[in-house]
């Protein structure tokens, strides 16, 4: 079952919309990001434009994986509204 929701948001919102591969990725040791690493990560480059934004969080994803495959989907998306 879906519900639909209005939301009010004020001016220079950003919405971040992700799967859950980013959280689950695995470095050498088997140890995952992370869910709170993931928001602190979001919310530390929120005032960043877009586009540093998407650099600082690849940044933040390959220097946690280091040489470790993806294991998963990783979708992340940054709306500013």
């Amino acid at each position: 079952d879906f519900t639909n929701k209005n939301l009010i948001l004020p001016n220079k919102s950003l919405i971040y919309l992700s799967s859950d591969g980013f959280a689950d990725q695995n470095d050498s040791e088997r140890k995952s990001f992370g869910l709170n690493n993931f928001k602190n990560l979001l919310f530390s480059v929120k005032d960043l434009s877009l586009e540093d934004q998407h650099a600082q969080i690849l940044f933040a994803l390959k220097a946690h994986q280091k040489d470790e495959p993806q294991r998963d989907d990783i979708s992340v998306m940054g709306l500013s509204i």
